[in-house]
């Protein structure tokens, strides 16, 4: 059993750090604020990692007894989902959820009580304060305000980052998860119950790394593989196209007024020259929506017009279109 758990460990360690590698590759040409907040939520599941390698690498050194080893297991144990909530909790005020899980006060005040209670209730004649079980349940605590954040966030963030985000919730979900069975542990002393603690992470593991490519694909779907996005024939093509690469669709949904009114009473393929110029304006906005104010990351418009334009050429629909109507940016 020991020799199993220990090669659990070690592949929940791997999965977690490829994810964590794939997921920094990943966070490049985004905005400032997401790769804050994805490095700290990468740094925790690092630190996860750290912390449950150490453990299959301390039995067989006999490092529990080292006072060393003992102080960094503790800090790496609190650090670990600390960082996953303050990266969870910049990535839910990016897109300005306010919520109890996005208020660092509310959130923490509720770990230290739950620490307090917890460790209060759970002593005994020997152990007046079992520190070590209430800690846990306040680090669960934030474990679970993280998963629910994260949902909150694949609730309100467009298609193209709902599955990365859903996926990184089900992670921290599953490590949520497996602590309060650590918890139960702490509680019961059944040793099988460390067995499906570890079980628990390796599926995260698994569901962590899922995460990191929806992210990374992610980063070329933008405009690399704008060839990929189906017919650009209309100009309404153009716009939903544009639309479609907004992290906040409540922001960007204001400046398409005019198109639903265009769309509502005539078909894209007779669009009158007033509908037309009427929707370059909308495209105008868009394009500088996502230059300057999408909060996840910046469009550089020039590669947009680039790329738009060569797909336009593709079909011989650039005459149908208002593209042609577009002036240069200065």
């Amino acid at each position: 059993m020991g020799i199993l758990i220990s090669i659990l460990l070690f592949a929940f360690a791997g999965l977690y750090v490829t994810a964590t590698i794939i997921l920094f590759n990943g966070i490049t040409g985004f905005s400032a604020r997401l790769r804050r907040a994805y490095i700290f939520i990468l740094i925790g599941f690092l630190l996860e990692a750290v912390l449950h390698t150490t453990e299959a690498l301390a039995t067989s050194l006999n490092w529990w007894s080292m006072p060393w080893f003992q102080v960094g297991q503790m800090l790496v144990y609190i650090l670990a989902p600390l960082s996953l909530y303050v990266g969870v909790r910049g990535f839910g005020r990016l897109l300005q959820i306010k919520t109890l899980g996005t208020s660092a006060t509310l959130t923490l005040g509720i770990s230290l009580l739950l620490l307090g209670g917890v460790g209060y209730l759970t002593g005994n004649a020997t152990l007046r304060f079992n520190f070590n079980v209430g800690l846990t349940a306040a680090l669960l605590w934030l474990l679970i305000i993280c998963t629910w954040v994260l949902a909150q966030i694949a609730r309100q963030t467009s298609q193209l980052y709902q599955r990365s985000v859903l996926w990184l919730g089900w992670a921290t979900g599953l490590l949520a998860l497996g602590t309060s069975i650590y918890l139960t542990f702490l509680l019961s002393g059944a040793f099988v119950l460390l067995f499906v603690m570890i079980l628990m992470f390796v599926v995260s593991g698994l569901m962590l790394l899922q995460a990191a490519r929806k992210f990374y694909h992610i980063r070329g779907k933008n405009l690399a593989e704008l060839k990929e996005a189906g017919q650009l024939t209309t100009s309404v093509d153009i716009i939903s196209y544009v639309a479609s690469l907004a992290s906040k669709p409540q922001e960007i949904d204001p400046l398409l007024d005019d198109l639903r009114t265009i769309t509502s009473k005539t078909s894209s393929g007779s669009l009158t020259s007033t509908d037309q110029s009427k929707l370059r304006q909308v495209y105008l906005r868009v394009e500088d929506y996502l230059a300057k104010r999408d909060p996840f990351r910046t469009y550089e418009p020039d590669m947009l017009r680039e790329l738009i334009t060569r797909k336009l050429d593709e079909s011989n629909s650039q005459s149908q279109t208002f593209w042609s109507q577009l002036e240069p940016r200065a």
